[in-house]
């Protein structure tokens, strides 16, 4: 099994807000995180036709990162709510790392507008970062 992260879905899944929390301007980014599993079922005999599939499961997920204005790094989570999705292709998976499929982008796209939607979570985490950073 090949394990992947696909960019071009979690590209094209993304949101960006400024949050204000005691007085403090926050850059927050939510991405969809892709991880795809890939395996080759079936045989290819010489000659003749292949019979081989590609099936995959992708699992999408959240980053959200969040980080002062141009004040460089941040802090990143990948947050726990996920989607599975799966399907297959004809031919094999070897050499084949993009998962082109709507129902991947439609998830990707629902855990996003989720999180981003989710202020108190973003809130919670941007205050414990600071008790962290005060300890």
């Amino acid at each position: 099994m090949i394990l992947i992260a696909l960019a071009s879905i979690a590209a094209t899944a993304n949101q960006n807000a400024t949050v204000e929390h005691r007085g403090a301007r926050y850059d927050v980014a939510h991405r969809a995180h892709v991880e795809t599993r890939t395996k080759t079922v079936g045989a290819a005999v010489g000659a003749r036709a292949g019979m081989q599939r590609c099936r995959w499961t992708a699992t999408v997920r959240v980053q959200r990162e969040i980080a002062r204005p141009g004040g460089g790094e941040g802090i990143a989570t990948l947050l726990p709510a996920s989607e599975t999705v799966q399907g297959d292709r004809p031919g094999a998976c070897m050499g084949r790392t993009e998962v082109s499929d709507a129902r991947v982008r439609d998830a990707a796209a629902r855990l996003v507008d989720a999180a981003h939607a989710d202020r108190a979570a973003t809130l919670a985490a941007i205050d414990a970062a600071h008790g962290l950073a005060a300890n």
